[in-house]
């Protein structure tokens, strides 16, 4: 399915990944991203920001 989808332009995602097996057996044939328990549990919209590096500290005056 990966040769297929990326054939027709198509980026792939793996859904449900949670062991290296499986991460490898996606990455050999060259799926675009992964996603699932092994990268990370579920957590609260609250977080995502600074997970992804998103939020800013606040700036400290000398």
């Amino acid at each position: 399915m990966i040769t297929v989808a990326h054939s027709l332009g198509i980026r792939t995602i793996a859904e449900g990944v949670e062991t290296v097996k499986q991460l490898e057996a996606f990455r050999r044939p060259g799926c675009d991203g992964v996603q699932g328990f092994l990268m990370s549990r579920p957590v609260p919209g609250s977080q995502v920001p600074a997970m992804l590096g998103l939020v800013q500290k606040p700036a400290t005056l000398a």
